[in-house]
Parts: C-alpha cells; structure tokens; sequence
C-alpha cells in the first residue's frame, strides 16, 4: 500500500489554541490550480512506478479543506480517473464549520472516511477550537452535524485531549455518543507543557470511566480503552510508501514535522531527493531506552519516529509524556 496525505490548502478559518500547525505553516497560502495538477501527476508517477499492490490511500488534510471545495472535488475526479485500476481509499480531516448539504452529500459519496474535529461538549470544545475572530465553534458545528445530512458511520469524531481539558474526556466522549458517533478518538496533545501527575492521574480515572461505561457494546469503537487497538506497530514508511504534500509542493515524510525545513524531502516542482537507506535507519533503528518494556512492540513511540525527534530531541526516545500515556492506555486495556 502507498498512501498520500494532500494538503489541498494551508488556510483555516479557526485559530485552535493546541494546533500543531501554527508555528510551521503559512496561513495565507492557498495552492494555484497548477500546484495541485503537479501533485496529480506526482502521485499517478509514484503509483505507476513503484506500486505493487493495487491499494492507493489519499488523505485531505490542511488548514481546512472545505476552504477549497471544488479543488476537493477536482483532485478527487482526476485521481479516479487516471488510477482507475487501483484501489482508491479517500480520506479527509475537517473541522466541521463549512458543511451543508451539498458538501455532506459529496463526502459521503466519495469519502471512506470523514475525520472531524471537535472536542467532545461545548465548554471544552469553545475553550481551545475557535474562529479567527475569537468566537468559538461549537454552536456551528452542531447544527452543521444535525442539518447536513453527513453519514455518521463514515465519521470519525477526534477528540484533542489537553491538560486544561482531561477532566472533562468522560463527558465529552459521552456528548459525542449520545449525539449518535460511534467512532470516537480521544487524541493527547504531547507538546503540551501543562501534564503533570494530576492530570495524568485524570486522564487515568476518565478513561477508566469511558471503559467501564461502553466496554460491553460492540457498536461503539473509542479510542485509548480498546485493547483491539494493542496491535504490533509496523515500519513508519514516512519518506518511502507515505508522504505528505503541502500545495507549495513541498514534500515531507509526516504531518507532524510538516513545514518544517530540515525534515523536507524536496519539491514537486524542483525535484525531490530522497535518501531510503538513511529513512530506513531511522525506523529501523531500536529506542534503546524501550528495551526490555513489556509494552514496546505496540507502543506508539516505537513507530512514530518523528514524533519522538519532536518532544525529546531524539528519533530514538519516546518523550516521558509519552511513555506515561502509552503504559495507561495499557492499563486500561487490561481491564
């Protein structure tokens, strides 16, 4: 499988407090038609040269996609067109403000997957997710939710936990449920300098809640109490079968140090030089400090390279946050 995620526009029209994005991305771009045509014919070439298999991923992700809906729906056309042969699986992150009929209609035709932002109950939701103008999105969202007509079993509700937020998980997640999602993903945020026992300790009890509350349903899938989720995390491929492609034509090997120049591996329009061998070091390479931990071969620091290197300066060393957090998703496992 090879998977790109598509960065069909660095624009957004909200201001979360936690965004991971902010300090990397220019805001103000938007892609001209000839970028997103280049990055077609990039994605068609990589496919056509090094597949073998006949299953292709894309993922939409920005800023806010829905910004640029007819691009959306443009990439979407001309990819099924000229990959006719493969198996496509279209996936797309959207902060649910500019849904209405017409786009839920679209998405749920075209869309395996839809990923939509919003953390749980109003209160936790306005305090972190809002407009540029300071106004928060909750109200919006809702409605949107309840009025657009969007086909709840392709979505998936993400969650951004913080530690201004974790006592609240329990109920959130709940709102969501009630409000008939039954894919929710509660999702920590690791740069966040507010973590400290306490709230670790809630982020326990709340997911201790959420288990003992929706453990005996099968029809309910969330996140961090599932031991179903305990899988053996495999090779990264970040740089090799996954790429990220902002609409400058800048390529990266993740969305997590996306925009950030030291980890770029060329430009579509320029050219590329990618350096496997040296990749491949990099995930194949053992965290030394893991060795031993019961947890290690389904820990999340164990595959996402990048998102050590971002937290502990190290590819090689899950941050204390992390590590923490992987060993109480483990405990709740187990219950």
């Amino acid at each position: 499988m090879i998977s790109f995620t598509v960065w069909i526009t660095n624009c957004c029209n909200m201001r979360c407090s936690y965004c991971y994005e902010n300090d990397k991305i220019d805001r103000s771009y938007h892609a001209p038609e000839e970028n997103l045509e280049k990055i077609i014919d990039f994605i068609v070439c990589k496919v056509h040269d090094e597949m073998q298999d006949k299953d292709v991923v894309i993922n939409f992700h920005g800023g806010e996609p829905l910004l640029e809906f007819d691009k959306l729906v443009h990439f979407v056309g001309k990819t099924r067109e000229k990959l006719k042969n493969y198996n496509l699986s279209y996936n797309v992150v959207t902060n649910g403000t500019l849904l209405d009929n017409e786009k839920a209609k679209w998405l749920n035709s075209y869309m395996n997957t839809i990923s939509l932002s919003i953390d749980g109950n109003k209160e936790m939701h306005n305090a972190n997710r809002k407009y540029t103008n300071g106004k928060g999105t909750y109200e919006d969202i809702i409605y949107n939710l309840k009025n657009a007509g969007l086909n709840k079993e392709k979505v998936r509700i993400r969650i951004t936990v913080n530690s201004k937020t974790v006592h609240a998980l329990a109920d959130s997640i709940t709102n969501m449920v009630e409000l008939g999602f039954r894919k929710i993903i509660p999702s920590v945020v690791y740069e966040d300098q507010g973590w400290n026992e306490e709230k670790l300790n809630s982020l326990e009890n709340q997911l201790k809640k959420v288990k003992l509350k929706y453990q005996n349903t099968d029809i309910i899938m969330i996140g961090m109490i599932n031991k179903k989720e305990m899988k053996i995390k495999t090779f990264c491929g970040g740089g090799i079968t996954k790429f990220d492609i902002l609409p400058n034509g800048d390529v990266y090997p993740c969305s997590v140090v996306a925009g950030l120049e030291q980890y770029k591996l060329g430009n579509i329009l320029t050219g590329l030089e990618i350096d496997t061998e040296e990749l491949c070091n990099i995930y194949n390479t053992p965290n030394k400090e893991c060795s031993g931990c019961t947890y290690m071969k389904y820990c999340v620091g164990t595959k996402c390279k990048y998102l050590n290197v971002m937290n502990s300066d190290d590819f090689n060393k899950p941050s204390e946050l992390l590590c923490r957090i992987e060993n109480i998703k483990y405990k709740i496992y187990k219950i």
